[in-house]
């Protein structure tokens, strides 16, 4: 007894008498223990689920020096994971946000048997909001005579394609899935928006993004975006980040009248503040007259 199952032994006998002699071997035979019937694995379940990731646990067949591989489907990809002895749980990671996997289990005994399959069963990774930001201090405008803007662009998922256009300009709207964007032939003055529509191909949300610039006559005009994340306000604490269309790296900021000199990324706790609204302004320096802020208003509750 105590044999491991579905494993090969080679078996001799020897005699042993009264006053201890011992005999020779006799000749060896071979016999091998049957091998374990291994049961599916069952019970598959998902306890969490994330945006790239998921954990799984299962009933796992015993013996403890079986092993479990985990298979995951789904998204264009194929994933294996080898789980040794008794633990019945696994992190998969390492997956698309809001794409459906198929998993499930097989059991391997130490022989090298391998248990039928488990049900399968599907999850979905959680889905992002559908986000598109401008990158490397973009849009850049240009005036004069022949002016133009040059924007980068990226999106928080795959599959996304961009459309961008320049309004109030012309109707034309241009593919700039390829990230980038650029216009000639603009105006030598006014007030333009820039206005980029994302699509997700797969899931058909939208996103729209604008960020309006100004040309002034022959000059570069100065003008205050957001890049990044943006504008964010949690509780009482304000996040800003920004730039500008001109080489500057000197701005003020405003809150209801109140100046100081900030810069970008600015974060600002307004803890001591009292409930109300507020007027939010930021300018770069340098422009002289021939500028127009970034604004925003917003309420402390």
């Amino acid at each position: 007894t105590g044999l491991n199952p579905g494993s090969h032994y080679t078996i001799t006998v020897i005699a042993v008498g009264a006053n201890g002699e011992i005999s020779n071997p006799s000749e060896a035979i071979t016999s091998a223990t049957l091998d374990l019937i291994l049961s599916a694995p069952d019970d598959l379940k998902i306890s969490s689920v994330g945006y790239t990731w998921f954990l799984l646990s299962w009933n796992p067949t015993v013996p403890k020096f079986n092993k479990h591989v985990v298979l995951v489907s789904g998204a264009n990809i194929f994933l294996n994971m080898t789980i040794i002895g008794s633990r019945n749980s696994a992190n998969i990671t390492g997956l698309l946000p809001g794409s459906v996997y198929s998993v499930w289990v097989v059991t391997i005994a130490e022989s090298g048997m391998m248990s039928p399959p488990s049900a399968t069963i599907e999850v979905t990774t959680l889905i992002q909001d559908l986000e598109l930001f401008f990158i490397n201090n973009s849009p850049h405008v240009k005036g004069g005579a022949n002016g133009s803007i040059y924007a980068e662009l990226v999106a928080n998922r795959p599959n996304v394609n961009l459309q961008c256009e320049v309004r109030f300009f012309d109707e034309r709207i241009d593919d700039c899935s390829n990230g980038t964007y650029y216009r000639s032939g603009i105006p030598p003055a006014g007030r333009f928006i820039l206005r980029v529509k994302a699509i997700d191909s797969v899931r058909g949300d939208v996103k729209v993004i604008r960020s309006a610039f100004y040309i002034h006559k022959d000059e570069e005009y100065c003008a205050v975006y957001l890049i990044n994340q943006g504008w964010q306000l949690d509780g009482r604490n304000v996040k800003v980040d920004f730039s500008s269309t001109g080489p500057f790296t000197s701005f003020q900021c405003s809150i209801n009248g109140i100046t100081f000199q900030c810069s970008s990324p600015l974060k600002i706790n307004l803890f001591y503040w009292p409930s109300g609204k507020y007027s939010f302004l930021i300018s770069p320096e340098g422009c002289g007259l021939n500028f127009r802020p970034w604004k925003r208003r917003f309420e402390l509750v």
